[in-house]
């Protein structure tokens, strides 16, 4: 039973810049983005889909100022998102996000009121329509500068948005409306 169990805590699935696909009984998924924008933006889960994007700029311009994961129609909610600096620090939480028409997200500031800029990691619970959990780690970035992005996103011309989602097709494609990205 021991040994088991060992296996059990050690099996987890890693997602990487490619195809992805889940099974009812994942327990850890753990998706990566390096350099920030490398990445798809949409996965399966069980019965359903969500969307995380991998960039978010909270500079108070109403475009795209903050970040929530997007769970489609066979998603019931997304729970429990926490969001850990590069110092794998948890910075902040968001108790519930629900499905599609959810106003529930993270508007970049700190406890101590400030904006965070920086690359970050998000983990997350997803429950989907026939009542499967799966745990989730994703990761994202926060970006704020005035400069343009190809000066500090190797992978700029990759960032993914929530302007660029649709969420009728559950699909990102539209062009992003932030100026330092185009």
């Amino acid at each position: 039973m021991k040994n088991l169990f060992s296996f059990l805590l050690i099996s987890i699935v890693l997602f990487s810049c490619g195809p992805n696909t889940t099974t009812p009984n994942t327990t850890q998924i753990t998706l990566s983005y390096p350099n920030a924008c490398c990445c798809n933006t949409i996965f399966n889960i069980g019965a359903g889909k969500i969307y995380i994007p991998s960039m978010f700029t909270p500079n108070n311009d109403g475009m795209n100022d903050a970040f929530r994961v997007i769970g489609d129609s066979n998603i019931k909610y997304i729970t429990n998102v926490v969001i850990i600096n590069s110092l794998n620090i948890a910075i902040a939480t968001i108790d519930t996000m629900f499905s599609l028409n959810t106003t529930k997200n993270w508007n970049g500031k700190l406890i101590d009121n400030l904006t965070y800029e920086g690359n970050f990691s998000c983990t997350f619970n997803v429950v989907d329509k026939t009542n499967a959990y799966y745990s989730y780690t994703g990761n994202s970035a926060s970006y704020i500068k005035t400069t343009h992005a190809n000066t500090l996103i190797s992978n700029y011309a990759n960032c993914k948005f929530e302007d660029q989602f649709d969420n009728t097709s559950f699909t990102t494609p539209y062009l992003t409306n932030e100026i330092h990205f185009k």
